[in-house]
């Protein structure tokens, strides 16, 4: 049955990149279960249209400040960042994020539990319609190629440091 769903989800993943005449984006979100500053980083990429030459990074950092009192509500600093880059750039991550062995990050991800940690989730494709949830995806070998990824990324925005 898993083979079957799996299969499936390859074919329509398939049909929605060949079908891709939307907007190409790509959104990672890193969220540390542990860490205050930099607890929630939002790594943006795309463009204001899909035939636009001008493409962006937008970082988003929020630093956990407390708990609000009077509500019982975290509260939060944020951070906005815009850094430009060439299209090229773009096409280049995009495409490397489309040639992930997906097969193997699903079985690592069968067997692998934590309970604190980090989770990274990348939504990407041309109706953001693929979403991978990584929990902690630098600790397992399946995860190197989505681990390069998601550390050039952070090397490119300047939080490399923040990290893991």
């Amino acid at each position: 049955m898993k083979n079957l769903i799996f299969v499936l989800f390859i074919m329509m993943m398939g049909m929605n990149v060949y079908a891709g005449a939307g907007m190409q984006r790509i959104d990672l979100t890193y969220e540390h279960s542990m860490r205050i500053p930099f607890r929630v980083i939002e790594i943006k990429l795309g463009s204001e249209n899909r035939n636009a030459r001008d493409y962006y990074i937008k970082v988003i950092a929020k630093h956990l400040r407390g708990v609000n009192t009077s509500n019982g509500e975290y509260t939060y600093d944020i951070e906005e960042n815009i850094i430009p880059i060439e299209k090229e750039y773009f096409d280049r991550i995009y495409n490397e994020l489309l040639e992930l062995n997906f097969a193997e990050i699903v079985r690592e991800s069968e067997t692998y539990a934590v309970a604190d940690g980090y989770t990274v989730t990348i939504t990407f494709g041309p109706h953001s319609d693929i979403t991978l949830f990584l929990r902690t995806p630098d600790h397992r070998a399946g995860m190197r190629q989505v681990t390069v990824i998601i550390e050039e990324l952070f090397d490119k925005v300047g939080l490399l440091e923040w990290y893991r």
